[in-house]
């Protein structure tokens, strides 16, 4: 089979539990709204703020509970939360702050402003996620054992999918997240509607759909790299 029907395979599995599914989606939902409503100049945008940064504390958790559902990891099998969050951190400075350094140095502070910008923001951010493609199968393996395979190992086990792991997350990077980007893009700072509302959590629907096609390739990449270890002993 390859990457993308295992993945596919995984996600339909029913591994997860459908209330994790739902625990997670609110978290997500709520820290983008509560952020949406801090925005705003009354004097309950400080309590909205400790309430924003309580409910991403909440969306971490999710990622990491969802992530070792979908993996199938055992309860008994640590994962390591200081690695985890040490890789994702890592990557993340790959792939979004290398873009944002382009852009900033081209067009300054005001470089989101531009349109030209976003999309140079959107491609750069595709390309080096999937650059980086190798580091996040090992974020996602430190979720999943804290014992587990060397960054160096891992990035020899991918090199069999490297391509399609590659593709794919710069696919699911691009579109959802070019599209999610395009809906925040109509919310006016300050400004509380139904529109805005309707508009964030959009956005957010078209995040929580990235974070699980993201998890199901990333569990199943790392799975695979596992395997091949374990049949090279």
């Amino acid at each position: 089979m390859t990457l993308y029907s295992e993945a596919a395979d995984r996600l339909f599995s029913a591994r997860v539990a459908p209330k994790l599914w739902l625990a997670a989606l609110a978290a997500y939902i709520a820290s983008d709204i509560a952020l949406l409503f801090s925005e705003t100049g009354d004097g309950t945008r400080i309590a909205l703020v400790i309430l924003s940064l309580a409910l991403l504390i909440a969306v971490i958790i999710a990622q990491w509970r969802v992530t070792r559902s979908m993996s199938g990891a055992p309860d008994s099998q640590r994962g390591s939360i200081e690695g985890w969050i040490g890789w994702l951190i890592l990557s993340a400075l790959i792939y979004i702050g290398i873009p944002i350094a382009i852009v900033f140095g081209i067009w300054g502070v005001n470089a989101l402003d531009h349109e030209l910008a976003r999309l140079l923001f959107l491609v750069g951010t595709a390309v080096m996620a999937s650059l980086a493609s190798p580091m996040l199968v090992h974020t996602t393996g430190q979720v999943i054992g804290a014992n587990g395979i060397s960054f160096g190992k891992t990035l020899e086990g991918c090199r069999r999918f490297y391509l399609e792991l590659g593709l794919a997350n710069a696919a699911i990077s691009a579109g959802l997240w070019g599209a999610a980007d395009v809906l925040i893009s109509f919310v006016e700072p300050g400004v509380i509607s139904p529109q805005t509302i309707m508009l964030t959590i959009g956005s957010t629907l078209l995040e929580f759909i990235q974070f699980i096609l993201l998890t199901a390739l990333m569990t199943v990449a790392w799975s695979k790299v596992s395997q091949q270890q374990h049949e090279a002993i």
